[in-house]
């Protein structure tokens, strides 16, 4: 079912690697295929600028192009740690992070009994890149959710960060390299 039906399907075997690439070689080969604005990605608007309805014809996953002076780690009011980022659309969203080496990383440390670095540590990491400079944000939607009561029909499939990609591979500044 879209918008997952384009990238969905079953492997008769394990996927094996061909090659690995580090961070800078990654963005080199993505960042003339990363779109400008979730717009684009999506090719509509989300609604409330957080979800697409289940069944919405479009891509559930790919790369967005952000100047890093327009991206900023913040802990929601649940919490929670969230990427904003206002686009070229000069949309603003405040995407939830499901990437779990930045969520293992920079989750607020009262989300869990794990000792994490934080919201302002995530932030510093992500400013070793310029301000001017470009990274790629990773920007899927999740599965069709049907809220906490169960009553939304259709179900909503909400916009999350996946992962970052940097010209820097600014990974070792807290981590280490990343465990992919």
């Amino acid at each position: 079912m879209y918008p997952h039906a384009t990238e969905d399907l079953l492997l008769s075997k394990l996927p094996s690697y061909l090659e690995k690439f580090d961070e800078s070689i990654m963005y080199a080969l993505l960042l003339d295929k990363a779109f400008t604005s979730i717009h684009q990605l999506f090719g509509c608007a989300l609604v409330d600028d957080k979800y697409l309805p289940e069944g919405t014809n479009c891509r559930s996953l790919g790369g967005v192009r952000a100047v890093r002076r327009r991206v900023r780690f913040i802990e929601d009011e649940f919490g929670k740690l969230r990427l904003q980022l206002q686009d070229v659309d000069n949309v603003t969203y405040r995407l939830p992070v499901t990437c779990d080496t930045l969520r293992q990383c920079f989750s607020p440390s009262h989300e869990d009994a794990e000792p994490h670095f934080g919201v302002a540590e995530a932030n510093e990491w992500l400013c070793v890149n310029p301000p001017d400079s470009e990274i790629i944000l990773r920007v899927g939607l999740a599965r069709g959710w049907v809220g906490r009561d169960g009553d939304w029909h259709p179900r909503r499939c909400y916009a999350q960060l996946n992962g970052i990609i940097c010209l820097e591979d600014n990974y070792y500044i807290f981590a280490g390299p990343p465990s992919f």
